[in-house]
């Protein structure tokens, strides 16, 4: 499918460094600055625009990239839709809740597909963990935390002003955030939040929002979280995109909430009382790229479908970071109740009291309002939550998580636990104790332990 590209800024060359892996072909670039949008343009035979209406009036792309500064995101997405063009946002898809509810109405009105980023639930390790998770290996969660820290943006950023206008929640926080979404449906509430504008005193730029916000959050199926997002804190901190979620039986760290890659110790594990042990990839990694998201669009608009999912999880989550800024500017002693698409995204989730997935037949729309309304949609298959294995969460565990494996894989096979092969006792003429790191194995996920091995050591370390 032709695509076009509106935004040709650092995380444009991101996007197309996998484009050729891909259905996708790039027909244009636009950007403000003519010359950048050239030079992007010209490393993949494309023409370059200076503004998003002359685009749109000369090249009949079907799909339009928006990855524009993030204040600019909502009117370059509503011109698209108005121009009849799906459209992939990066992310947020809006600043303003409201707004993204009418972006949403707009593409349903106009039978459009409009899909924004994070896609971080269907990365390697995220999923990893969304898995330990549904197999009830820490319990009901019942607490975590989760950091943001995008760090000094004018050290890293050629053009760090798109920062300072939005500050750190609808950059950073909207990864752990649709992550979170992504498992336990809506959040409920906004239980408390502040905000501090801390920054270096040599600093030319000076940001016009606060530069680190903390808040504390209620999901209606899931956990309590602590939330920490920064522009002062360094990337290059101990937690960067950290996501830690404690349960009854134990905690599972996902060291980047927002990796596109996956490594040996991406996903931890720890027993309660017990240290945390690396939970590696038991099959080679299958890392993903930006271009993945429009690359899917594509092809669920390839086969009849216009999937609008990935909005509505987007535009609860613009509601969310909307009430924090409320809360901590003082509105509201007793926090702020979430409703923008927050029914809408519990139906793309699992349900929260009885642990059963959503009803796969039924999608939930959001109208003009941003209000819920259902219909019967047994026909089509869904965006985020259709296929893939069915993780058959318990009452007492966690719901199923929506983050599911996009390749056809049968049940199976990914339920298959790890198998370790335990290793002879015998050492230097003398029998070892192998209680320590048989139970190393079982907090490394690893099930089918050779048992002639065991001697006798399953009551010892426990069930």
């Amino acid at each position: 499918m032709k695509c076009s590209l509106v935004g040709a800024g650092s995380v444009a060359r991101e996007y197309l460094a996998g484009i050729d892996d891909t259905s996708l072909s790039l027909d244009a670039v636009c950007d403000h600055d003519r010359d950048r949008a050239a030079a992007v343009a010209a490393a993949h035979d494309a023409t370059a625009y200076g503004d998003v209406a002359t685009l749109l009036n000369h090249e009949s792309s079907p799909l339009i990239v928006n990855l524009t500064s993030h204040a600019a995101h909502a009117s370059v997405t509503r011109a698209a839709l108005d121009a009849d063009r799906h459209v992939f946002s990066e992310k947020p898809l809006a600043t303003d809740a409201a707004v993204a509810a009418d972006l949403i109405a707009l593409a349903e009105r106009r039978g459009l597909g409009l899909a924004c980023a994070p896609i971080n639930h269907r990365c390697g390790a995220q999923q990893r963990a969304a898995t330990m998770l549904a197999d009830g290996r820490t319990g009901p969660v019942r607490m975590a935390s989760a950091h943001a820290h995008v760090g000094r943006v004018t050290d890293w950023h050629d053009r760090p002003q798109s920062f300072f206008e939005v500050g750190p929640l609808y950059d950073g926080a909207v990864y752990p955030l649709s992550l979170l979404v992504a498992w336990f449906g809506p959040v409920e509430r906004v239980r408390s939040a502040d905000a501090a504008a801390p920054w270096p005193d040599r600093s030319e730029a000076v940001p016009q929002k606060p530069t680190h916000v903390e808040a504390t959050l209620s999901f209606a199926a899931g956990p309590l979280v602590r939330l920490t997002a920064s522009l002062y804190v360094p990337h290059r901190s101990r937690e960067f995109y950290g996501l830690e979620l404690h349960g009854d039986d134990g905690s599972v760290y996902l060291r980047d909430a927002g990796a596109f890659v996956d490594g040996d110790d991406h996903v931890t594990f720890g027993r309660v009382g017990r240290g945390y042990t690396a939970v590696p990839p038991q099959s080679p990694a299958a890392d993903r790229g930006h271009i993945d998201g429009p690359a899917r669009l594509a092809a669920a608009i390839r086969e009849g479908r216009t999937p609008r999912e990935s909005a509505r999880r987007g535009a609860h989550v613009v509601a969310v970071c909307n009430a924090i800024e409320d809360v901590a500017e003082g509105a509201g002693a007793d926090g702020a109740v979430i409703e923008t698409c927050a029914e809408a995204v519990a139906g793309t989730a699992a349900k929260a009291v009885t642990g059963t997935p959503a009803d796969r037949n039924e999608t939930i729309e959001v109208d003009g309002g941003g209000t819920a309304a259902h219909r019967d949609n047994s026909a089509a298959r869904r965006d985020d939550s259709a296929g893939g294995p069915d993780f058959e969460a318990s009452t007492t565990r966690l719901p199923t998580p929506v983050a599911q494996p996009d390749r056809a894989r049968t049940d199976a096979a990914i339920r298959l636990p790890p198998i370790g092969f335990g290793c002879s006792r015998y050492r230097d003429d003398e029998y070892v104790d192998r209680r320590e790191s048989i139970a190393t194995a079982l907090d490394a996920g690893y099930r089918l332990l050779d048992s002639a091995e065991l001697y006798g050591n399953e009551a010892r370390i426990g069930d």
